[in-house]
């Protein structure tokens, strides 16, 4: 997500995930593609576990969460697939298991 916020100014977290939603071909008004409030998305180090789990909580408009419900429903996948689908289509590189439905990343 570092990488990707270096090439798109006012990125956050939120907007890197609600991108990848976009992407996925949800309707997503403007507004929700940019940061309120830009911070840096941390990058680790080489010396970080790339395996380690990360915890987020985003807010998300009700007309976006209703979509991804519905997809999720229709692809019989997870809410957090859905999320991993869309950083995937973003570009980010997601590893094939932890797109599986058995990985114990999601």
């Amino acid at each position: 997500m570092h990488e990707y916020s270096e090439t798109h100014p006012q990125t956050s977290a939120k907007t890197v995930l609600v991108a990848g939603l976009q992407k996925l071909g949800m309707q997503v008004d403007d507004e929700d593609l940019v940061a309120r409030r830009a911070r840096p998305i941390q990058q680790y180090g080489d010396d970080t576990d790339p395996m380690q789990q990360v915890a987020t909580t985003i807010q998300l408009p009700r007309y976006l969460w209703k979509q991804i419900e519905d997809y999720a429903a229709q692809a019989r996948i997870s809410k957090r697939h859905v999320f991993v689908r869309g950083l995937k289509e973003l570009g980010l590189h997601v590893r094939d298991e932890d797109e599986s439905s058995r990985s114990p990343l999601i």
